[in-house]
């Protein structure tokens, strides 16, 4: 009488446990997209971070410009938006840490968007279920064959 109980029981703590890579992206999430109304490196750390948990080669050696040029080379991604927010970046980095006025949440919700529908279906399930950025960021190493800097 004790078996289907402890099965259960082990099933929705495999649940639990499955479900907190998805809760603290989803936190980590809210909280950039709240600090990024006011500033907009956090935005943008988390466009790297949505990035890298859709598979999408990058390198810590990567400059805002470089990786935006990757990103425009996915299938169906928002140029627009990505450039806008790229502009922010670049103001906010090279301008002496003066924030662009506005903020740049519409653009990071854009550009989320079209590469998530840009992505496979599995590509999108393992972001949402296996995020790679909570890993921490993986050191600068070269694309085979390209001479290119990802990880």
């Amino acid at each position: 009488s004790t078996a289907p109980r402890s099965a259960i029981v082990t099933l929705a703590a495999l649940l639990i446990v499955g479900a907190v890579p998805w809760a603290v992206r989803v936190l980590r999430r809210r909280w950039r997209t709240a600090r990024g109304r006011t500033e907009v490196e956090p935005l943008w750390r988390e466009l790297e971070d949505v990035a890298r948990d859709l598979r999408i080669p990058s390198s810590a050696a990567d400059t805002p410009r470089g990786f935006a040029a990757r990103l425009a080379a996915q299938p169906g991604v928002d140029g627009e938006a990505l450039q806008s927010l790229l502009g922010r970046v670049e103001h906010a980095r090279f301008a002496r840490g003066e924030q662009p006025p506005g903020d740049g949440v519409a653009d990071l919700a854009a550009v989320v968007t079209s590469l998530r529908v840009g992505a496979s279906r599995r590509r999108r399930v393992l972001a949402l279920l296996l995020p790679q950025s909570l890993a921490g960021r993986a050191p600068v190493a070269r694309v085979a064959g390209s001479g290119r800097l990802a990880t």
